[in-house]
């Protein structure tokens, strides 16, 4: 590419070289920098615990009123075994269970919420399963790419234009 541009307005070859070489060495530093910057969330989550074995994760939340229409529609399910349950909480929560699934290994997440009193008395508890979720998985997986490729579009803005900014806004 060098070559042919210095053949067609001149100039100096070498110098066309390096500044080419130099320009490629800045994308491929760039491209490992974003993707070392981006693997601290693809590759952490939040857990409130993990049995020894790693098979089985637990998350608690403080019980709320979406949180209780999620198990009153949970409660109407019945006793069962599969994934149906944990797929009726928010999917904030299921996001966050999916991602500590995926970080783990483990099979499950036991997720319950409770409300206590001013004593410390239990009032009111709720739990349920959540398994895998290929869909929401996909999505996570899908997010973390969107993110990667915004982070190397990311062009960051002249310290004067953010500054007027700043002072248009206050």
């Amino acid at each position: 590419m060098a070559i042919g541009i210095q053949r067609q307005v001149g100039g100096n070859l070498a110098e066309a070289l390096r500044t080419t070489a130099a320009t490629l060495r800045e994308r491929e530093y760039l491209r490992r920098h974003v993707r070392a910057l981006s693997a601290e969330g693809r590759l952490s989550a939040s857990f409130d615990g993990l049995t020894m074995d790693e098979t089985q994760g637990f998350e608690h939340k403080a019980l709320n009123a979406e949180l209780r229409a999620a198990f009153r529609q949970i409660d109407a399910l019945g006793p069962c075994d599969d994934a149906a349950p944990g797929q009726l909480l928010p999917i904030y929560h299921r996001a966050q269970m999916e991602q500590q699934l995926m970080i783990s290994g483990a099979e499950r997440v036991l997720f319950m919420s409770s409300e206590f009193d001013a004593d410390g008395n239990l009032v009111e508890e709720h739990h349920c399963w959540y398994y895998p979720d290929d869909e929401m998985r996909g999505a996570i997986l899908n997010g973390w790419v969107q993110f990667a490729e915004d982070l190397a579009n990311y062009t960051l803005l002249p310290a004067a234009v953010v500054v007027i900014v700043v002072a248009m806004t206050i």
